[in-house]
């Protein structure tokens, strides 16, 4: 069975619908179902049509279908105000507790506008003390200006015990109020322990040695050398031929005995420097 309220929208636009359960009928039987709606806040005063359809199939395998149709009335109250949207976000906190945003909204789903309205949010251990007065909120279905709609930031203090707080809300009119109630849970603060860091200590570093130059310095051992012997140089006037060869070898001879004398001198002169030498020390 199938029950549609045609001219009011539902959540796709179309005409609102409802299913009702199945059931099975026997002859000469009656039953009977009960169908909710829940009308939107913005709605039309005035009659709306109900058309009800029902369907079945008989043991036959013939199918049936039976239809009705009724209405109904909406009549809204001259003063009422709705409160529509109430929202914290995030509803639930811990150690970041700031920047807690609240979302309200209030509707007039009334006959009649409404004047200097004044709506409040409070909550005293969050520390929340928001008040407003509203000019005018108007009658007109649809209408933006029938609605009032504000978001507030709250930072909550930092030593807050953990816990539920509700935040209430109050929308007062003439002689009405409306209220409504936001909660928002508070959470331990537990934190976390970063890892520890191991500490390791490195070697100092070794500085490199500069580059040394060693100078090496080689002692000078002094060589003495004897005294050189100077031999005369005698010049004999040039002879014949056969004669050159004679001279050449005494002046040979000669050498070699001027030779063996100044060393035979020199070892004479070194015997008694040596004997003068041993004399003095004794």
């Amino acid at each position: 069975m199938t029950v549609t309220i045609e001219g009011v929208d539902g959540e796709d636009n179309d005409d609102m619908e409802e299913q009702a359960s199945e059931f099975d009928l026997s002859p000469t039987r009656k039953k009977s179902r009960t169908v909710r709606f829940k009308l939107p806040l913005e709605i039309e005063s005035q009659s709306y049509s109900v058309k009800i359809e029902a369907e079945g199939t008989d043991t036959n395998n013939t199918k049936h279908i039976a239809t009705a149709t009724l209405s109904f009335d909406v009549d809204k109250e001259r003063d009422l105000l709705k409160v529509y949207r109430n929202q914290i976000s995030p509803s639930e906190v811990s150690c970041n507790r700031k920047g807690v945003s609240h979302t309200l909204g209030i509707i007039n789903i009334g006959e009649d506008e409404q004047e200097n309205v004044i709506v409040s949010v409070t909550n005293s251990d969050l520390g929340i003390n928001f008040q407003e007065t509203v000019t005018e909120i108007t009658s007109d279905t649809f209408d933006d200006e029938s609605k009032y709609l504000k978001t507030l930031s709250y930072d909550l203090p930092a030593d807050l015990e953990s816990g539920n707080y509700p935040v209430n809300i109050k929308a007062s009119y003439g002689s009405k109020t409306e209220i409504a109630t936001a909660n928002l849970l508070v959470n331990e603060c537990v934190q976390k322990q970063a890892p520890k860091q191991e500490i390791v200590e490195q070697a100092p570093k070794q500085e490199e040695p500069e580059n040394e130059f060693v100078e090496v310095i080689t002692p000078t051992v002094p060589v003495i050398l004897p005294p050189a012997v100077t031999q005369p140089i005698q010049t004999t006037p040039a002879a014949p031929a056969e004669e050159e060869a004679t001279s050449e070898g005494v002046m040979s001879n000669r050498l070699v005995l001027g030779s063996i004398i100044a060393v035979e001198a020199i070892a004479v002169l070194a015997g008694i420097a040596l004997v003068i030498h041993l004399a003095r020390r004794k």
